[in-house]
């Protein structure tokens, strides 16, 4: 046990469950000097759980290690990078427009470095706003039919909450925010009374993460991991009637929607009630993950041993972990990602070069490791493609 506060309901005790040792700070980089991305600032992870919300938090953030570079000198990884990505976000607003008459409203999107939720909520149901993100470079665009979208590049204020809003949507902000009662007690004074603000956030499930022992799903800048339950607490805690929470995308994600309340609103959603699963999936995951571990780092020791060429296909951040917890260096050749932006790139940390699908007819590889089962068909087609057919495997 620690001493520690939790972030997300202010009890006094939380568990620590996971530590990790000199971790990027930040997941999403995409360094272009290998040199300068094996020199990438670290930090500690120290996951803890509270066992009052079932929230678990990063004990050992530290706000002043994180650091965005403007798009001029470093880049940040897309975040819809594979088609079932796109697809499900599309789903999840669509969903949205259609239940909530999202149409020719005011938006405001918290977090928006590339393709994110605003420009779908513009170009399915006509709406328009704004996007504030310490990283995205500063645009406006405008279109009859969408309507105007522009990007601020700053750190997201919950001033922006006292804006003629109709919506404030995030579809990846709240897991970087550490003190996450803090921020939603901020914007819920900023949002003023209006019954009919809607809020819409959308955040991976940590459920789904202690069930398959994802490590590869822990970063630094990640300080913040829900549960359902943890979720729909410090909305309500702050004020929020909770309307609807669901999980999506093979419940790897957690969507809510909420809107204003005159005060703290009691848990009414089914949902809601699972610190009994989440303590029960404690129980063994601490040992299971472990385990995990051990199992990836023998597997990449055998297959280095055999001298197989070996390369990792998966979203930038899911490959920093990866690389980084297991601790690769010459086991691994390169990593493969399909987003253009990324390519000739270096992953923060080991310094791996990140090469595009297209590379793999020059060097063909022995063994593709998808670090997300859910592309696996999709990499496959693509290796299909390219006339390569490797051992695949993934997490």
């Amino acid at each position: 046990m620690t001493d520690e506060s939790c972030p997300n309901c202010h009890a006094e005790f939380m568990a620590v469950i996971y530590e990790v040792r000199r971790v990027p700070v930040q997941s999403c980089q995409l360094i272009s000097d290998a040199a300068r991305a094996q020199r990438y600032p670290c930090g500690d992870l120290r996951l803890a759980h509270c066992a009052n919300c079932g929230f678990i938090s990063n004990l050992l953030f530290n706000k002043a290690l994180q650091e965005y570079c403007p798009p001029t000198h470093e880049t940040h990884e897309t975040h819809q990078t594979t088609s079932n990505l796109n697809g499900y976000a599309e789903a999840i607003v669509d969903s949205w427009i259609r239940e909530y008459q999202i149409r020719d409203k005011t938006i405001v999107e918290i977090g928006c470095a590339e393709d994110d939720m605003l420009p779908l909520l513009s170009s399915l149901g006509g709406n328009s706003g704004i996007c504030v993100d310490v990283s995205c470079e500063p645009t406006q665009s405008t279109d009859s039919v969408k309507g105007t979208i522009d990007k601020i590049r700053q750190e997201f204020s919950t001033r922006y909450g006292n804006c003629a809003v109709d919506v404030i949507c995030s579809g990846n902000a709240l897991q970087y925010v550490y003190s996450t009662a803090k921020f939603l007690k901020a914007l819920r004074r900023d949002i003023g009374n209006d019954p009919n603000t809607l809020l819409l956030f959308v955040v991976p499930d940590a459920q789904r993460i202690l069930e398959t022992q994802a490590f590869w799903e822990f970063n630094y800048d990640h300080c913040s991991y829900f549960t359902a339950g943890s979720l729909a607490h410090v909305f309500r805690r702050n004020a929020f009637d909770v309307v609807d929470l669901e999980r999506c995308y093979e419940d790897n994600f957690l969507v809510l929607a909420a809107r204003p309340s005159a005060e703290a609103t009691p848990p009414t959603l089914a949902i809601e009630n699972d610190r009994p699963r989440t303590r029960r999936e404690l129980g063994s995951f601490t040992v299971s993950c472990a385990e995990t571990v051990r199992f990836w780092r023998d597997r990449l020791s055998q297959l280095s041993a055999q001298q197989k060429k070996i390369v990792v296909w998966g979203p930038v951040s899911k490959c920093v972990s990866f690389f980084t917890t297991l601790g690769i260096r010459n086991e691994v050749d390169f990593a493969v990602n399909s987003d253009p932006q990324a390519a000739g790139k270096y992953l923060p940390g080991t310094g791996h070069e990140i090469r595009g699908p297209e590379d793999l007819r020059k060097t063909p590889p022995d063994v593709v490791i998808a670090l997300d089962s859910r592309d696996r068909k999709e990499i496959v087609d693509r290796l299909n493609v390219l006339g390569i057919k490797p051992e695949m495997l993934s997490l």
